[in-house]
Order: structure tokens, then sequence, then C-alpha cells
């Protein structure tokens, strides 16, 4: 009798993939290995939708807004306890 996989296990994994297809472009044998992961399990699909929801979710954290500019910040710091 085998087990069965348990989410847990497969989130873990698909965290494991989602944060491996962050950082770099994946390898043809890694596209390979991560397509027959992903078809062994239909729930696994859907873990690593989730994943890589929460890479662009923190990707998007902790871009800074685009009219951020430390110095121009500093400066109106000062300029308002001047005033």
């Amino acid at each position: 009798m085998t087990s069965r996989e348990s989410s847990e296990d497969i989130d873990h994994a698909a965290a494991d993939w989602a944060a491996r297809i962050d950082g770099a472009p994946l390898s043809a044998d890694e596209a390979l290995a991560l397509e027959a992961w992903a078809l062994a399990d239909p729930r696994r699909r859907g873990a690593l939708a989730r994943a890589m929801a929460v890479l662009a979710h923190f990707d998007i954290a902790k871009a800074p807004a685009p009219d951020f500019l430390p110095r121009a910040r500093a400066a109106r710091r000062t300029a308002s306890k001047s005033s």
C-alpha cells in the first residue's frame, strides 16, 4: 500500500519549485522535472500556483513606491521641522 502525499508535503515542494523558478530560468531538465511533478497529482498545480502568487505578492510588497526618494523624504522632514 502506498501512502498518499500530504498537502503539507505538496505545499513544501511547490514552494521549493516556486523559489527555483523565481531565482533563475529553469534548465530544460528542470522544466521537464517540474512538468512531471505537477502532472503526478492534480493538487500540485494548485499548490504551485499559490506559491507563485505568494512570491508575486512579496515582490510587490518589497518594491518602493514610485515616488520613493530617501533624500527628498529627509528634506521634507527637515523642512517641516523648521516651519
